[in-house]
């Protein structure tokens, strides 16, 4: 999925890339259970390449969240249900990220299924 993504990526900014990279990274995707992924504040730092303010996340997040497959001609699927902006014991930011519960089919248990040239990546 990650693949057809990145081939169309004129509606996706790289830090948005990277991010979905970081959370398709993180999940087991064999196991639905890890559709919530901490990712935190170093970690946002390696990746994005800069010091991420709250504000800065927010923003970043709240494009993440506006991310859409189309994958039938009037089928849309919102691939993430929450982003949120929390601090971890040592008051620093972390960000927990969850995919949708219709889009966990295609972040989860691929290997049964292929998505080749059915999702495109839209806004809301």
């Amino acid at each position: 999925m990650f693949y057809d993504l990145w081939k169309k990526k004129d509606n996706l900014s790289m830090a948005e890339l990277k991010i979905l990279d970081v959370y398709m990274s993180a999940i087991n995707r064999h196991n639905e259970e890890t559709k919530e992924v901490i990712i935190d504040r170093e970690h946002l730092n390696d990746v994005l390449g800069s010091h991420y303010t709250a504000e800065d996340l927010r923003n970043l997040f709240g494009k993440v969240l506006e991310l859409v497959i189309r994958v039938e001609e009037n089928r849309l699927i919102s691939l993430f249900s929450m982003a949120e902006i929390q601090k971890n014991e040592n008051s620093e930011y972390q960000v927990k990220l969850v995919c949708s519960e219709p889009a966990q089919e295609y972040f989860f248990n691929l290997d049964e299924q292929s998505f080749r040239n059915t999702l495109f990546i839209i806004r809301r």
